[in-house]
């Protein structure tokens, strides 16, 4: 049993964390509630309760663009509101339910309150909303690890149940949702996850209808926030059944239990109602399908690429899970009374959330989604715990071991995120061994992230021979005029073109043989960047019988660092900046093959290229 000395003393270490990390961090001011999901979660409480705009969200679009550095698209693209599509009749639709604005709202009206004391605008998105707001994520966060930590002991010892809570806090991506990206539903769904498993260990020790009613209000929360999440009930209706007989035994009772079944119903519709009545007035319908282009693809689901890829895998942001995998297999052994529950709830959960066509789940550090169901697999990580607990010095070594690594991994990796120097959610193994423990992005990581190969740079190696230049000062260099050039009196000038320079090279005709290197480098003068998906790309391929067997590009905007050092996605530009890439033959050169090279510029606007080259190269003797 916890004590209340116990919880006041969490709470203010608790506090201290956060206060300490919000002077620390920086990342958190930018990334919460003004833009993508965590807006539209969001968006329901300033646009009802300030601007009174939730039917066409003008106002508060315009508002939280501004806070957010967002540009103002075209009123007349589909897009124009970003998180909230244009439905039948017209208006917004946010895509995302009301039940975390639920949450929210306590503390939007204590930002609110607090707005106004301080004298700053009272328009939902200035600074201490956003501090209340990040203040109730992590509270939210808090009091469900407490909850956790309370259920635990239930089965476990109190170090055993400690030492699950803290890993579960500290060594998993809980951690980043707790303290960076706050406006997420995980840390919301973790809460009501914890508090509905604690509320149902309780209803079974003394049923009553209040205790019942309880669990009604929570398995209706998390629904109506994920209709997905409808899994959830599975832990108050298989608690304690362990064979068929028991969950027929299970299912009589609440057959018994009519009355409580049918306000439990009338709980859910209430809890729902509201949601409902916002579809109806903005579409004409009671139930609307908010995502309509967006799908779940039940045939193909992701589940090795959702744990193992480099793209928000799982397990490879959050290893320490893999002993609650582990515990899975010994789990009813110990926790007899949830063990079903939260075996059938792993497996379907997987299964689903990995079926969606974003099986990466961007906007976050590791597979995001798998948040929600910690207090259930923190039974299995105990159970692990408790297993190794009991045995010999040398075979708890490896344990610890696993452990420490794995928390500064998790450590090392939030930090990362902070310096913006580690990209998960479009990962790949090249740019994580090039990234791994860097606080400063480099250009390496740059060529990493855009073709998830190695950089081969030339250092150490002997150039051959130049087999193809142009400087774009030939009378017949297409495109070439005198408006900005970097060398010479030319440049090649794209202005509503959408390729520019191409070099086609024959391997055995240039004599390129198996173990050199073939580069080609050009320099580029851009305006402007071009967009996150519209990047201007040097693009690089190897054609054999007239089958492409390779193609790789390299983004431009990215080469050259602004005065925060490199992005992934931008840099400075009105400057000429180089850009080149190394490609080492790795197999024998046949009289068919052919490499080429050439600038796509998806949006066809203008850009400068001058001093293109091929140039081969080989490893020094």
């Amino acid at each position: 049993m916890i004590t209340k000395r116990q919880i006041w003393l969490t709470y203010f270490i608790g506090l201290m964390v956060l206060i300490l990390s919000m002077f620390y961090f920086s990342f958190w001011k930018t990334n919460s509630f003004k833009m993508g999901d965590a807006w539209g979660y969001y968006a329901y409480l300033p646009a009802t309760f300030i601007h009174q705009d939730l039917e066409n969200l003008d106002s508060s679009h315009v508002i939280r663009s501004k806070y957010a550095g967002l540009a103002i698209l075209d009123k007349k693209d589909p897009f124009y509101y970003r998180e909230a599509l244009i439905g039948p009749k017209g208006k917004p639709v946010i895509k995302y339910t009301y039940g975390i604005a639920l949450l929210e709202s306590p503390f939007f009206f204590m930002g609110h309150i607090f707005a106004k004391i301080t004298h700053t605008k009272q328009d939902g998105y200035s600074m201490p909303y956003i501090i209340a707001l990040h203040v109730g994520n992590f509270l939210y966060i808090l009091t469900g690890l407490l909850l956790l930590y309370a259920s635990l002991l239930q089965w476990f010892t109190k170090k055993q149940s400690l030492v699950t809570v803290l890993l579960i806090a500290l060594v998993t991506n809980l951690l980043y949702f707790s303290l960076f990206n706050t406006g997420m539903v995980h840390g919301y769904l973790f809460f009501l996850y914890a508090l509905l498993i604690f509320s149902t260990i309780q209803f079974y020790a003394k049923p009553n209808f209040k205790k019942a009613s309880v669990l009604a209000i929570l398995c209706s929360l998390i629904v109506v926030i994920r209709p997905t999440e409808i899994l959830c009930l599975f832990i108050p209706f298989l608690y304690g059944c362990g064979t068929l007989p028991e969950v027929k035994i299970r299912f009589t009772f609440w057959l018994k239990k009519f009355k409580w079944v049918l306000a439990g119903a009338v709980i859910a519709i209430v809890i729902a109602f509201p949601q409902f009545l916002y579809w109806k007035y903005q579409t004409g319908f009671w139930l609307y399908d908010s995502y309509p282009i967006e799908h779940f693809n039940f045939l193909r689901p992701e589940i090795l690429n959702g744990i193992f890829s480099f793209k928000n895998g799982w397990l490879i942001y959050t290893p320490i899970m893999l002993m609650a995998l582990v515990g899975l297999f010994f789990i009813k052994k110990k926790v007899p009374q949830l063990a079903y529950s939260i075996v059938i709830i792993f497996v379907l959960h997987v299964y689903i959330i990995y079926c969606w066509w974003s099986w990466q789940y961007v906007n976050g550090y590791g597979s995001r989604p798998m948040i929600q169901i910690y207090p259930l697999l923190s039974f299995a990580l105990a159970t692990v715990i408790a297993m190794v607990s009991k045995q010999k010095w040398f075979i708890q070594l490896p344990f610890v071991l696993f452990i420490l690594i794995c928390t500064v991994l998790n450590w090392v990796h939030l930090l990362q995120m902070e310096a913006g120097t580690l990209l998960t959610e479009d990962g790949t193994y090249n740019l994580y061994k090039a990234s791994l423990g860097k606080f400063t992005s480099t250009r390496k990581m740059m060529y990493a992230y855009d073709n998830n190969l190695p950089y081969a740079d030339t250092v150490g190696k002997e150039k051959l021979k130049t087999i193809d230049f142009t400087s774009f000062e030939e009378k017949d260099a297409a495109f070439a005029d005198s408006v900005k050039v970097y060398a010479g009196k030319k440049s090649q000038h794209l202005t509503t073109q959408e390729f520019g320079i191409t070099f086609s090279i024959n391997g055995t005709e240039k004599v390129i043989e198996k173990g050199m290197y073939l580069q080609f480098k050009l320099w580029m003068w851009l305006p402007e960047n071009h967009g996150l998906y519209e990047n201007v790309l040097m693009v690089i391929t190897k054609e054999a019988y007239g089958k492409t067997e390779l193609w790789n590009s390299i983004r431009v905007e990215n080469k050259n660092p602004d005065t925060g050092g490199y992005s992934f996605w931008w840099g400075k530009q009105q400057t000429w900046v180089p850009v080149d890439f190394t490609m080492k033959i790795e197999d024998d050169v046949s009289p068919n093959t052919i490499f080429k090279c050439f600038v796509w510029n998806p949006r066809q606007k203008e850009i400068f290229i001058d001093d293109a080259s091929a140039v081969l190269w080989r490893d020094r003797n």
